[in-house]
């Protein structure tokens, strides 16, 4: 998560990127707790399981989901994962160009 909050933070203000950090398995209470604790400012939400679509079940948690501006599913990724790797801010970079 802190790789996430970094990752967040470089495009916070830019409007062709968006985060959606969502729980399906967790209440609001417990999820704002964790943020807080942690000091995370993602946009949290939370939802039940029969409202996520059946695609992004990858059956390991967590999952991530980049999508393009037309809305097509161009990474899908299962498990943790370091999003400050070298290659993510190119790789977004890239489609916010397209």
């Amino acid at each position: 998560m802190p790789t996430v909050q970094r990752l967040c933070d470089r495009y916070k203000g830019d409007s062709s990127v968006e985060f959606l950090i969502v729980s399906r398995l967790d209440s609001p209470h417990p999820v704002r707790h964790y943020a807080g604790i942690n000091h995370y400012d993602l946009p949290f939400y939370v939802t039940r399981n029969q409202y996520v679509p059946d695609s992004m079940y990858l059956g390991q948690y967590p999952a991530t989901f980049i999508y393009a501006k037309d809305g097509s599913l161009t990474t899908q990724h299962a498990g943790g994962a370091d999003w400050s790797d070298s290659s993510v801010i190119p790789f977004i970079d890239q489609l916010k160009n397209q």
